[in-house]
C-alpha cells in the first residue's frame, strides 16, 4: 500500500534516481547505536540546513549532555560545526 506524504519530494539522489520522489530521514543514536530519535524532512532539503535543527530537537528533549556528533561531508560546514 502507498501513502502520499507531502514530504516526499524530488532532490539530490545519491543514487541517482531523479525519478524517484524521496524524504530525508536524520537518525540520533547512543555512542551503542541505541536510538534516541529522528526527524523526518522533505527529500528536497539540504543536508547543511539539518543540523541546527536537530541539536535543538534533541536538547529539548535529552537536555544538553556531554555528546558526540558524527555526520558526513554534506552536513559539515562551518555553521554547523558551531551549532
Amino acid at each position: 500500500m502507498r501513502r502520499k506524504t507531502s514530504l516526499a519530494k524530488r532532490g539530490h539522489s545519491r543514487d541517482h534516481r531523479s525519478d524517484c520522489k524521496q524524504v530525508c530521514i536524520a537518525p540520533v543514536v547512543t555512542r551503542e547505536g541505541l536510538p534516541l530519535g529522528y526527524e523526518v524532512f522533505p527529500g528536497n532539503r539540504s543536508d547543511m540546513t539539518t543540523v541546527k535543527e536537530i541539536v535543538e530537537s534533541m536538547e529539548r528533549r535529552f537536555g544538553i549532555a556531554q555528546r558526540v556528533w558524527a555526520a558526513d561531508r554534506g552536513m559539515g560546514s562551518e555553521a554547523n560545526e558551531m551549532a
